[in-house]
């Protein structure tokens, strides 16, 4: 059962704010480092489930997150590629993008757990399509069209480590 604890819904105007609000998750995430929540290990990395329709803003978000960590590299979406590692301040990210996935027998073949060690952040676009054969998600955020520009974030915290980072 989720409370108001476990749910933050942020407005944005803008793609700039967009990739801000992921500039800033990301910075709470290595903020929080390898703290030790609520009685869980801190050997366990990070699973963030994006959705919403296309041109919502979920790679605007990543592109933000990616920046936090000091990259360089061009943030690009993985749809046609399905993953696209990046590295910086010692994390590794793993954007992922599920839209072209059809079967759970290929989210299988990923072996996402096997990414999920401490030092490994996946962010997972179109995540909800396999959600039932994924590792449970610390953060699941939802990206709503309000307006041409106007969109709307809600963060659902489904962890401890999840529900620390909120609010934004």
């Amino acid at each position: 059962m989720s409370t108001d604890n476990d749910i933050r819904r942020l407005r944005s105007g803008s793609e700039q704010e967009t990739a801000a609000f992921g500039k800033r998750l990301a910075e709470r995430i290595i903020a929080a480092g390898s703290a030790t929540v609520a009685g869980e290990t801190p050997s366990t990395g990070w699973l963030i489930l994006l959705t919403g329709t296309l041109g919502s803003g979920k790679t605007r978000f990543v592109q933000g997150f990616v920046e936090a960590l000091c990259v360089q590299q061009e943030v690009i979406s993985p749809t046609f590629v399905l993953m696209v590692p990046y590295k910086g301040r010692g994390i590794q990210v793993n954007h992922l993008d599920l839209y072209r996935v059809d079967s759970a027998d290929e989210v299988a073949d990923l072996a996402l757990d096997e990414l999920l060690d401490e030092r490994q952040i996946l962010l997972i676009e179109w995540g909800e399509k396999f959600q039932d054969y994924l590792p449970p998600a610390d953060l699941a955020i939802e990206f709503s069209v309000l307006g041409e520009q106007l969109r709307e974030l809600e963060f659902r915290g489904g962890s401890a480590k999840g529900r620390s980072v909120l609010p934004l």
